[in-house]
């Protein structure tokens, strides 16, 4: 779990280079299509902005549930759980 949250923030950071490296292109070079890829750099660079933030939010709350301590969020009561249905199960018929 926890190496999913790194590498989601890895893409976040490359989008956010990505678009800033875009908006100084932009800027660097007037002509046709830098108007284009100015609004785009920038759209990129703000939803990578927010994204950022929310990874950041979201790592962190599971972080502080405790949900990084196990591999992929199970558990010791859905251990729990998924014993006692095995155990109560008749798999006979």
């Amino acid at each position: 779990m926890t190496f999913f949250f790194h590498m989601t923030l890895a893409l976040d950071y490359i989008a956010l280079v990505s678009g800033a490296i875009l908006v100084i292109w932009a800027l660097r070079n007037p002509g046709n299509g830098s108007a284009f890829a100015n609004a785009v750099g920038s759209i990129i660079f703000l939803l990578s902005v927010v994204s950022i933030f929310a990874t950041l939010y979201y790592g962190s709350k599971y972080w502080v549930e405790g949900d990084y301590e196990t591999p992929f969020g199970v558990t010791l009561e859905t251990q729990k759980k998924m014993l006692d249905h095995a155990t109560h199960t008749d798999l006979s018929k």
